[in-house]
């Protein structure tokens, strides 16, 4: 399910958020990387905030899980799923009174929280 959530939004966010990609960063890295190469220095910033946004929070998910509480699998799983249909929702409630690079780099946020937990949970 998250999978498909996920392939959505990259969907989405490519198509009507400025053609960046929120849930999976492989693609903004590739643009980032032409965009530093033709010294597109304004659409760098576009690339370069969704993937910092991602880092900090796969940082934060590796830190809350090395500290945090003991749970399962499917504990943690829940709790994810949760902060990510939170997030979503708030994303979108904002979507209309924000700059798209800031709303990519929202959803970027909570994907990354979401893959970080959730791949670690082995």
């Amino acid at each position: 399910m998250l999978s498909i959530v996920g392939g959505f939004v990259d969907a989405f966010s490519y198509l009507h958020l400025g053609h960046v990609f929120s849930a999976l960063q492989t693609g903004n890295i590739v643009l980032l990387g032409l965009n530093i190469a033709t010294f597109n220095v304004g659409a760098i910033l576009h690339y370069l905030l969704p993937i910092f946004s991602f880092l900090v929070a796969s940082a934060i998910a590796n830190f809350v899980e090395l500290s945090g509480p003991k749970l399962n699998r499917f504990v943690w799983q829940e709790i994810v799923i949760y902060i990510e249909l939170i997030g979503l929702f708030i994303t979108r409630l904002l979507i209309s009174q924000l700059d798209t690079t800031i709303i990519v780099s929202m959803l970027s946020f909570f994907y990354g929280i979401s893959g970080s937990l959730i791949s670690s949970c082995k």
